[in-house]
């Protein structure tokens, strides 16, 4: 049993690292593949240790191929690292995580409980004030400007397409992704290789985790809130514009979803798609198989962690040596059959106007956040409705 549960455990890592290097595949694409396969509680250890594996490796991944999923692409258009710094910066936010997201365990049902209710109420209001402060701290009246255009142009876009019943939800983030992040940057940006000249100090590691995690408890209490959306709203907060820092609260804010979502089914609340898989697939799951869940999944980042930081050397050697425009027309070709595969003409459509949107954003020298009007106004229009 104890051999089954860590084969579960080592398959699931292997086929999330696999799945982290075809460009332009989401997640939740990865679950559709191997539902059948395996059922009941191995399936769910095999799910959350492909979903830790594919969260890490999708990092490195991204910024090779220049096509990320709703996480990884709002790091395009950053100064581009060396591939050993980013690994070496997505471990340590994906241990800082584990380590702030464990104890929620044992307290999760009190704060449910008591601040859900409050967040709920005050939600409006926050999103509102982070919006205003994310304009508003442009540092020139041009880009206050064109921040607010290219804000509600998304919004526009996302309230349009979010209940139209064009494509199905779990499949409409996929195409409006790689376009506002990927296809944009790939046709519009010049990238470039620079290193990071002034690194992270300590005390600013700590504010930037803090700030990361404490935003990600957001999808603990607000069912719709994705980790995109939260995102966003550490941006706003934190200014995060360094390399270093943007890597960092994404691995924070990516890791520490996942997690959150599995403590989160303690109390049959579906939080994000992993939350999904696992619940569609076993019913009813009791504190022990939770706690399960957990462990495996705590596990699987380990091994994570130890593959990434020991083959990204090799990595980083091997991509050296191909031309980069060759890379990103890769990516850019997986993304075409991708969107293709599973949305067909209606997906590429999707792509192509937000594709517009992002060369615009990078014409204006728009930062990437502003994109997330794409999910926040249909938060807000939402939010009004139900006043």
């Amino acid at each position: 049993m104890m051999l089954d549960f860590f084969l579960y455990i080592f398959s699931g890592v292997l086929v999330g690292i696999g799945a982290a290097f075809v460009p332009g595949l989401f997640y939740s694409e990865i679950s559709l593949l191997f539902f059948g396969f395996i059922t009941d509680i191995p399936a769910a250890i095999f799910i959350a240790s492909s979903a830790i594996s594919f969260s890490l490796f999708e990092f490195i991944s991204t910024n090779i191929f220049g096509i990320g999923d709703d996480i990884t692409s709002l790091s395009l258009g950053m100064q581009q690292e060396n591939l050993e710094k980013i690994a070496k910066t997505v471990s340590f936010g994906a241990i800082i995580s584990m380590f702030l997201s464990i104890p929620l365990v044992f307290v999760f049902q009190i704060l449910f409980v008591q601040i859900s209710p409050i967040m709920k109420d005050s939600l409006l209001v926050i999103l509102v004030a982070i919006i205003i402060y994310t304009v508003v701290s442009e540092k020139t009246f041009f880009r206050k400007i064109s921040a607010t255009l290219i804000f509600v142009a998304t919004g526009i876009f996302g309230t349009l397409i979010q209940n139209s019943g064009f494509l199905p939800s779990n499949l409409l983030l996929m195409p409006v992704f790689i376009g506002l992040y990927g296809f944009s940057s790939i046709i519009a940006r010049k990238h470039s290789e620079k290193t990071m000249v002034n690194p992270l100090s300590l005390a600013e590691k700590i504010k930037i985790s803090l700030i990361s995690f404490g935003t990600s408890l957001l999808s603990i209490f607000i069912p719709s809130m994705k980790r995109s959306q939260t995102s966003a709203i550490a941006f706003g907060l934190g200014k995060f514009e360094q390399t270093e820092s943007v890597v960092l609260s994404l691995s924070i804010l990516s890791t520490s979803f996942l997690f959150i979502s599995i403590i989160a089914l303690s109390s049959n609340s579906i939080r994000s798609t992993l939350a999904y898989d696992i619940s569609d697939i076993v019913s009813g799951l009791n504190y022990n198989q939770i706690l399960m869940i957990l462990g495996s999944l705590v596990i699987a980042a380990v091994v994570s962690i130890f593959l990434l930081l020991n083959s990204v050397k090799f990595l980083n050697k091997t991509v050296s040596r191909i031309n980069k425009k060759y890379l990103k027309m890769f990516g850019f070709a997986c993304g075409i059959v991708l969107i293709s595969y599973f949305t067909s003409w209606k997906g590429i459509l999707l792509a192509f106007v937000a594709t517009c949107i992002g060369i615009l954003s990078i014409k204006l020298r728009v930062k990437s956040v502003h994109l997330m009007g794409v999910l926040l106004v249909p938060t807000l229009v939402r939010l009004l409705a139900s006043i």
